[in-house]
């Protein structure tokens, strides 16, 4: 390679760490909020009865309308996401990484969201691919390594989504929207936050709850590592197997075609994307044990206990 070409491939290096360093601002004005909204005009969303009635004849129980099983149109390649559990927030942020990360993040389309009564309808494009569950046992390593390679590109892609300086007066870990944080942990616990936590002092102390309601964090021992001085990062939170699409069997190489479920993303902390996919993963499977830590990092040890800790607590 001539000293030209050098200087060329290495400008392109720095121009591409660049981009991926460039932070993307949430302006809260900017994002879709009403409860009825249609982002396409290539076909009319089904109704929330329409939805109800195809979801029968799928033989999905519609009675569980905390978080039924999603709805499929193939005929329209549309997937509907509903339910009393399902918020806009969700479809709030797949629009948004769409319109702002679409070259390095994919996600399915979103054609718009409805509600009715308590529930959400979430209408998004059926992705064709496999999940990355199905596939993984029979993918070689250097195939499973590819992989790795392009999820922790994206995931340092979505971490560049960070709040708009005037909606900051300190790191606000909360949705994309602006609103509380949905992550299972929370669930699990029955304690859903009922607003966005102010800093990571106050997350810190909100799971500090989930141990004991008379005690006090600095009272617990085991959440000493949970260090308030981490930095605050956009997160999945759910970075399941299931949830990472890949191309079909013989359609090489294999690469992501979408990262779905974004139902309990938001900002957290630095260490919450590792602990989080940690979690979800097979314990002790090559999976979290050897290839996860090649998108997540490592998380900090004493973090790592305290969150060990606290989930222990509220299974």
């Amino acid at each position: 390679m001539d000293a030209t070409a050098e200087q060329t491939a290495e400008e392109a290096a720095q121009h591409s760490f660049a981009a991926i360093q460039t932070p993307i601002e949430v302006h809260l004005e900017d994002l879709p909020s009403n409860d009825d909204c249609t982002f396409t005009e290539e076909f009319k969303l089904p109704s929330p009865a329409e939805v109800r009635a195809r979801a029968e004849e799928q033989g999905i129980d519609i009675l569980r309308s905390f978080r039924p099983d999603p709805v499929i149109f193939p005929e329209l390649r549309l997937l509907v996401k509903w339910g009393e559990d399902i918020s806009i927030a969700e479809g709030q942020t797949i629009r948004f990484i769409s319109k702002n990360l679409q070259t390095s993040v994919p996600v399915p389309q979103i054609h718009g969201w409805k509600t009715d009564g308590d529930q959400t309808f979430l209408y998004m494009e059926l992705v064709a691919g496999d999940t990355l569950s199905s596939r993984w046992p029979d993918l070689s390593a250097s195939e499973k390594d590819h992989i790795c390679d392009q999820l922790r590109t994206m995931l340092q892609s979505w971490r560049r989504i960070v709040q708009s300086p005037s909606a900051q007066g300190g790191p606000t870990l909360s949705a994309l929207n602006g609103h509380p944080l949905r992550d299972i942990l929370f669930s699990d616990a029955l304690s859903l936050p009922t607003a966005p936590f102010t800093s990571v002092s106050a997350f810190h102390d909100h799971l500090a709850t989930f141990i004991s309601g008379t005690r006090s964090r600095p009272e617990i021992p085991e959440l000493h590592g949970l260090n308030d001085s981490a930095a605050v990062v956009f997160t999945h939170s759910d970075l399941d197997q299931s949830n990472i699409l890949v191309s079909a069997v013989g359609d090489v190489p294999v690469r992501i075609v979408a990262v779905i479920d974004w139902h309990q993303s938001g900002w957290y902390t630095e260490h919450w994307e590792a602990l989080k996919a940690m979690s979800v993963g097979e314990h002790g499977s090559e999976w979290v044990e050897k290839w996860l830590p090649k998108v997540v990092g490592t998380p900090d040890e004493g973090y790592h206990y305290a969150f060990e800790f606290i989930s222990l607590a509220v299974l």
